[in-house]
């Protein structure tokens, strides 16, 4: 019994306010069926009582059926059943015997269990509950048939709604407020996994050794470059004499050195990519192959100037094709880029093609 009440209570859809209300319902419905039973039980001898008994009785049915939707995720169904059930029984016996002494307090009572169930979107079904309640329990009822209770029932009546009203409102507010905690979970796993996916696509585009964009990245970020803008591609020259005489590490240190003089000499909105090896990608937006290919010959006047941390026997220069990229494919700019790089090098090496 123990582990099947706890089973209603523990509905975990990932949804908070959908877990929330769904556990609400269950628990109010888990307490409802044993108080119908008892309540049928205690008017059964008062005037009136076999009705009202039978009323309460024939409202068990919906409520387990409301159980079985409830613990078979169809929590909107469960929560309208209810209201319909808890309806006929607020109105039900006062209408059938034109008696409104047992049922007074079942209005409000049944609002406030109704409140914390019914989705937030449909509140103002609750304002017809309650107005055709009333309207019903007013024209079903009258003066002559309703019996005078003593005041211990009157009493009786009130502390049974009151403690309900307390159960229910105290079960709620719990849930309310375990809402708000798994909200708060979630919003902070979802923040950790976007930034997660953030740092992988990062990753991803990044070169690790220069920091600059990788080959994959200019494959996604070409077709978004406007017509207007030109690509230089460099090439650092006798790269392999370094790799092969001084060893790999030299060539690595090289390499971050001259990508990081590039980016410093880049405006903001250049992209920077290295493709591999001792080969650099520039992209500048907005900008003709002349423009472009001025910065360049400034990159180059840096590099010459610049100390490398290199042997005093390595001179540091590059050689760079720049060309307008107009309506050109990735791969068409690519080739002629690279042509135009590859006449620098036949010019001498340290040297700048640019091809408009």
């Amino acid at each position: 019994m123990r582990s099947w009440l706890r089973a209603l209570v523990s509905v975990d859809s990932g949804d908070p306010e959908y877990d929330r209300r769904a556990r609400t319902l269950n628990a109010i419905v888990a307490v409802t069926i044993p108080m119908a039973v008892i309540g049928a039980l205690v008017v059964l001898p008062y005037p009136n009582g076999p009705q009202s008994a039978a009323v309460l009785i024939a409202a068990l049915v919906p409520l387990a059926a409301v159980i079985w939707l409830s613990s078979h995720d169809r929590s909107d169904a469960a929560v309208a059943l209810f209201a319909v059930a808890l309806w006929l029984v607020v109105v039900g016996q006062p209408v059938l015997t034109g008696d409104l002494s047992t049922n007074m307090m079942l209005v409000p009572l049944g609002a406030v269990m109704l409140i914390y169930v019914i989705p937030r979107h449909r509140l103002r079904w609750l304002v017809a509950w309650s107005a055709t309640a009333l309207v019903v329990l007013q024209v079903g009822t009258n003066d002559a048939d309703t019996v005078l209770q003593p005041r211990f029932v009157w009493n009786l009546n009130a502390a049974l709604a009151t403690v309900v009203t307390i159960a229910v409102l105290a079960f709620a507010a719990s849930q309310l407020a375990e809402s708000v905690r798994k909200e708060k979970t979630l919003t902070h796993e979802l923040t950790a996994r976007d930034a997660m996916v953030r740092r992988l696509e990062e990753t991803a585009n990044t070169d690790p050794l220069t920091g600059l964009l990788n080959r994959r990245s200019l494959d996604h970020s070409f077709s978004r470059v406007p017509p207007r803008s030109a690509v230089a591609l460099l090439d650092l020259d006798r790269f392999k004499t370094v790799n092969d005489r001084y060893s790999h590490a030299a060539g690595d240190r090289l390499l971050v050195e001259f990508a990081t003089v590039m980016a410093d000499a880049a405006r903001p909105d250049d992209l920077l990519f290295r493709l591999g090896g001792d080969e650099f990608l520039v992209i500048r937006e907005h900008a003709g192959a002349d423009e472009l290919g001025a910065w360049l010959h400034g990159l180059r006047a840096q590099v010459r100037r610049r100390g490398f941390d290199v042997p005093k026997d390595v001179t540091v220069t590059f050689s760079g094709g720049v060309v307008a990229v107009g309506d050109l494919a990735l791969e068409v700019a690519l080739d002629r880029v690279d042509r135009a790089m590859y006449a620098a090098k036949e010019a001498g090496r340290d040297s700048i093609v640019v091809i408009d």
